[in-house]
């Protein structure tokens, strides 16, 4: 059981404080604490609703009912884990290839601008205007 709870613990604080940073808490003792307090406090709520729902319930259904109704709980809890995971990746997968295609439009945008864009005239406009400042400021 050790073992068991050991190999539990470890992944599920690592995903804790990663969802923590996610969500744009500072790494700390603060989020340490946090996560701390909320893996305690399912720990020991599932502690105590366990035996207090499990008891009535293989009392009126009998022990295999009651493990088989476990055993759908925990089948229902794996799938929507895994079913969060696949749409979480397709999601950033999207977000990657949408932020590559942002950056591709824009290197194109400025690329486009470069070569649209009359440096020769620019430069003329610049000494016009530099040229009548610098009149305008001889007649005064």
């Amino acid at each position: 059981m050790g073992a068991s709870i050991g190999a539990i613990l470890s992944p599920s604080w690592h995903s804790m404080c990663t969802g923590a940073r996610q969500l744009g808490l500072e790494e700390g003792s603060d989020v340490d604490g946090m996560v701390a307090g909320l893996y305690t406090a399912a720990t020991h709520g599932g502690l105590f609703f366990g035996p207090t729902i499990g008891s009535p319930v293989m009392q009126a259904y009998g022990f295999e009912w009651s493990a088989t109704l476990t055993a759908a709980i925990c089948f229902c809890s794996v799938s929507a884990v895994i079913t969060y995971v696949i749409i979480k990746r397709m999601c950033l997968k999207r977000n990657i290839k949408k932020n590559i295609n942002d950056v591709k439009t824009e290197a194109s945008q400025l690329v486009e601008m470069h070569e649209v864009y009359d440096y020769k005239s620019d430069a003329t406009h610049i000494q016009q205007n530099d040229q009548q400042k610098e009149n305008a400021t001889h007649h005064h």
